[in-house]
């Protein structure tokens, strides 16, 4: 009985030293493909910061168009005085709110690509500890199995 227990002894060791192993390198891949996941979202927020910009600048320019229309239409004279004030204030607000647009996605975006450097890391420490453990397994099985061994001689 003891000639086939050493057999069963080594291979589960082995079997299972594998089987950590391959599970590390499971989560290691799966990390992988999900931090390239939030690199992709952090891709599509810039994109979207872009439209959601050029949307705004638009808006702003239709907007100072009509606030020049209508101090024009009034008589005001828009190159001078409290006309060019108010015109002015209305440029720096339109250019602080584009300015906070890409300024909110830009941290999105930095966000998603930490997220994305944790789950790296989460997967490097998996495969990292899968081989630990790979590793005691073996050492552990085949101690036992010498041990075994040793005392079926005597």
């Amino acid at each position: 009985m003891a000639q086939l227990a050493i057999p069963l002894m080594i291979a589960g060791t082995l079997m299972s030293a594998y089987g950590q192993r391959e599970e590390g390198t499971a989560e290691h891949d799966a990390a992988n493909y999900n931090a390239l996941v939030k690199e992709r979202e952090a891709q599509a927020i810039e994109a979207k910061s872009k439209i959601e910009s050029q949307r705004q600048a638009e808006e702003a320019s239709r907007r100072m168009s009509s606030l020049q229309a209508n101090l024009g239409a009034s008589g005001a004279v828009t190159t001078t005085g409290a006309p060019l004030a108010v015109l002015g204030e209305q440029a720096k607000q339109d250019d602080l709110e584009n300015l906070m647009i890409g300024y909110n996605y830009s941290v999105d975006a930095q966000l998603k690509r930490n997220e994305g450097e944790q789950l790296k890391y989460a997967g490097d420490m998996a495969r990292y500890s899968s081989r630990i453990k790979s590793t005691s397994t073996l050492l552990s099985g085949f101690g036992s199995t010498a041990m075994m061994m040793g005392a079926s001689k005597s």
